[in-house]
């Protein structure tokens, strides 16, 4: 077989592809083609687009089996996977669907599973919307051609909103009375409106704090200074504390002009809770276990190692009881010794004692005695002070004619005396003796409580029977 070169044409908007045999031709010959036209002629013939006719021994044959077809095949569109999104419920959420078409088709987007809230548009492949619902949604999208199309698989996490802390205001420090009606409200928002519950620490006795409200109530029943914490917390957990102090004066109490609960935790001051300012220092001592919150501790050595004495300054104030006194306190030892639980001036002009004596032969007693001006004295010692590890109340009044010495609420000794005790510039001391320069006595005698004081008093004026038994009975 003979072939002339192959050649084609562009005819009407067609591609002309022309092949040329000469005999001798005995074989059978199967050609296809897409997409053009092909024509058989003898090695004579003319080009297609030459309108000679062609001779009768070799006309032109379009090849058996070829097609005439000249759209070209349809390309599936592309989509890419978003991949995992999270946005809080009802927040805004937008998310453009990525997806192309290599032929340039127009394309139509459809979603399967997305949460309430979000919609697709069908044309932009734009996701948008704020969801209502949490959880995880596993989203299909669909993107069309007309002819084909694919999916693509992604999660949408709905998370819950984003919780923000509540915030307290500022509370300026409090100041008030003992018996003084209080309503104090705690001021807070919350930046998502959840509700809140109050709750507080450090409230002084008496007061409560509503949980739901806020507001602080009741009314104070003890002298005293508290630092106060008060805490908002949302149903998230989150929370906000402020701190402030609360000041609680005993302007109820008349003539109560000192008086030291020992329940400022650790160190070695002991806050006075009258209001009169009048702190005082603990040598080498500390806290325990008191009747109520905590008491003094002493270790109750005999010596100058001054183990656990309070030394409280003689300021006017405390002065003022030189006409009219009392000092009341309770006491729990552990062993047999002579202790002061108040002494001023003691052993030196021996101005006052109060506490316990033990006597050679045994017996332990309680003491009360004070010294005027002029050397006189007014002093008992009484009653049976043998009991140990148990706490007991002392009161001791002196009312300018005569000092009386109260046990547990019960008057059990008094004696006579007039005029003014013999108060002085010299420090007061608790648990102890102590000369003027704040060491241990001359005599190297301290006479510390081997045990432990609490809520200790002084008054500048007499208390009543009634009164002394309405503190016993009724312990702060």
């Amino acid at each position: 077989m003979n072939t002339l070169p192959i050649g084609g044409t562009a005819v009407g908007g067609r591609y002309l592809f022309k092949a040329q045999f000469c005999q001798p031709f005995s074989h059978y010959l199967s050609i296809t083609l897409i997409g053009f036209s092909l024509l058989l002629g003898g090695c004579n013939e003319t080009s297609p687009t030459d309108p000679a006719p062609n001779d009768d021994k070799s006309p032109p044959q379009s090849i058996l089996g070829a097609e005439d077809d000249t759209k070209s095949v349809n390309q599936a569109p592309r989509i890419e996977s978003p991949g995992t999104r999270t946005v809080a419920v009802n927040h805004s959420f937008q998310l453009l669907v990525t997806a192309s078409d290599a032929d340039g088709d127009e394309l139509s987007f459809s979603a399967e599973g997305l949460p309430a809230g979000l919609t697709l548009d069908a044309t932009t492949g734009v996701i948008q919307g704020a969801p209502r619902e949490t959880g995880t949604f596993n989203v299909i999208i669909t993107v069309d051609d007309g002819t084909d199309s694919r999916k693509t698989t992604f999660d949408i996490e709905v998370t819950p909103p984003p919780n923000h802390p509540p915030v307290l205001s500022k509370q300026d420090n409090q100041s008030s009375l003992i018996g003084e009606s209080i309503s104090l409200e705690i001021r807070a928002r919350d930046p998502d409106e959840d509700p809140l519950v109050f709750t507080a620490t450090g409230l002084p006795q008496g007061l409560d704090i509503d949980p739901s409200t806020g507001i602080i109530s009741g009314a104070p029943t003890l002298a005293q200074i508290e630092s106060v914490s008060v805490t908002a917390t949302d149903d998230h957990g989150a929370s906000d504390v402020i701190q402030f102090e609360w000041h609680v004066q005993a302007g109820d109490i008349p003539g109560l002009v000192g008086w030291w609960r020992f329940d400022e935790g650790d160190g070695d001051i002991a806050l006075d809770s009258s209001g009169n300012g009048n702190d005082a220092t603990i040598i080498n001592g500390g806290r325990g276990e008191g009747l109520t919150g905590q008491a003094l501790q002493a270790g109750g050595d005999k010596g100058l190692s001054v183990d656990g004495v309070m030394v409280i300054p003689s300021t006017p104030s405390l002065r003022t009881a030189a006409e009219k006194i009392t000092v009341m306190a309770w006491a729990n030892r552990n062993a047999h010794q002579n202790v002061a639980v108040l002494a001023h001036d003691y052993p030196n002009t021996q101005a006052l004692f109060f506490g316990f004596h033990e006597y050679e032969d045994g017996r332990s007693v309680f003491k009360w005695g004070v010294h005027n001006t002029n050397g006189d004295d007014a002093e008992c010692w009484t009653g049976d002070a043998s009991a140990l590890n148990q706490w007991v109340h002392i009161a001791g009044t002196y009312d300018g004619q005569q000092a009386i010495i109260y046990v547990d609420g019960e008057r059990i000794c008094s004696a006579q005396m007039t005029g003014p005790i013999a108060l002085t510039e010299h420090p007061f001391s608790s648990s102890g003796f102590l000369n003027n320069d704040g060491a241990g006595t001359e005599s190297g005698v301290t006479d510390e409580i081997p045990g432990r004081i609490d809520d200790l008093r002084i008054y500048n004026r007499a208390l009543s029977p009634e009164e002394i038994r309405s503190v016993y009975e009724n312990p702060r």
